[in-house]
């Protein structure tokens, strides 16, 4: 969801992975805002994550 593509340098990227699980997330920041997510496995957290993105919410604090 949201920006996942982007090649640009100035992207950060957080990546989580629980192999216990099967949940493998990865979310892209710019300039202190959530731009994407990857999600695989049961993700609970979608639905926050796409409101962050769609209210560009700074996630720096965070």
């Amino acid at each position: 969801m949201g920006d996942v593509l982007t090649e640009d340098k100035t992207t950060g990227q957080i990546k989580i992975k629980d192999t216990a699980k099967y949940i493998y997330k990865k979310l892209f920041i710019k300039d202190g805002r959530l731009i994407g997510a990857i999600l695989l496995g049961v993700n609970k957290n979608a639905s926050e994550l796409l409101q962050l993105m769609e209210k560009k919410v700074d996630v720096g604090r965070f």
